[in-house]
């Protein structure tokens, strides 16, 4: 068995690098970003921006949500049939249940996408009410 040949290539260009990299860093300009002033954006992409955070933040709690609803709705319809073990809902559920159907995957997403914008609406509308509130005083 014949020895593998040392990777100059690789070493060259690690050793290139390791000296552009460090002198890349002492050559840059002080680049420290500069605050956003208050009135660089519009309020409503700071309320956009908002929304936007909450609906993707509680798309995890929406999904676990939704999921849940939709398997004990799932459940409660074929509670009848033989094989109602195969529908029950998380906490309950067999090793093997049954796999969703293609529009039934579809319909959680859409559920899931509807709850999430539904928090973020309502983040909107409770923001918008309590500025109402405050504004008077």
């Amino acid at each position: 068995m014949r020895p593998k040949p040392f990777p100059w290539p690789s070493v060259l260009l690690l050793a290139a690098l390791l000296c552009v990299v460090p002198a890349q860093a002492l050559l840059a300009a002080d680049r420290t970003p500069e605050e956003y002033r208050q009135d660089e954006f519009p309020a409503w992409m700071h309320d956009l921006r908002r929304g936007e955070i909450i609906m993707f933040g509680s798309l995890p709690f929406s999904l676990f949500l939704v999921t849940l609803g939709y398997d004990s709705i799932r459940y409660f319809l074929h509670s009848a049939d033989d094989d109602a073990l195969l529908y029950a809902p998380w906490p309950f559920r067999s090793a093997n249940p049954a796999p969703y159907g293609t529009t039934e995957t579809i319909g959680v997403g859409v559920g899931v996408l509807v709850c999430s914008l539904a928090v973020s609406v309502a983040d909107y509308l409770i923001g918008r009410a309590r500025e109402r509130r405050a504004a008077p005083r």
